[in-house]
């Protein structure tokens, strides 16, 4: 199988990562590249967004998705419902992927290792 993870990563690198401050923060066009591709590689996205939900919810998105494809809802009210169940789907992929894209970046970019001395203001010379 194919890691569509990982090649989305690759292919968004620039839109995921924050050189100068060492931080990934992802673009929103490459946090929902990332989605896309988590669900391709054989997740299921419901068991993620709907993680901490009464089973009821489960159930209702999706009567709402039949409800959308027998044109009873309106595709746009089912994805203003359903929002912010896709976007904590979205943060939860961009979080945990975040050790494998800083790591990605920092062998395609050469980002150094952080002088820790430097960076808390001390001098090595001073132990």
């Amino acid at each position: 199988m194919t890691d569509h993870l990982t090649n989305a990563i690759y292919a968004n690198l620039p839109d995921l990562v924050n050189i100068e401050d060492r931080t990934v923060e992802p673009t929103n066009n490459a946090a929902d590249d990332l989605a896309i591709a988590f669900v391709n590689d054989g997740n299921h996205p419901e068991d993620y967004m709907f993680d901490d939900m009464p089973v009821k919810y489960y159930q209702a998105y999706h009567a709402d998705m039949m409800r959308v494809f027998a044109n009873r809802l309106k595709p746009e009210e089912f994805f203003s419902r359903y929002a912010a169940q896709y976007y904590s789907l979205r943060e939860w992929v961009v979080q945990d992927s975040a050790e494998k894209i800083w790591n990605m970046a920092v062998d395609e970019y050469s980002i150094p290792p952080i002088d820790i001395y430097d960076y808390n203001g001390v001098r090595r010379e001073d132990f």
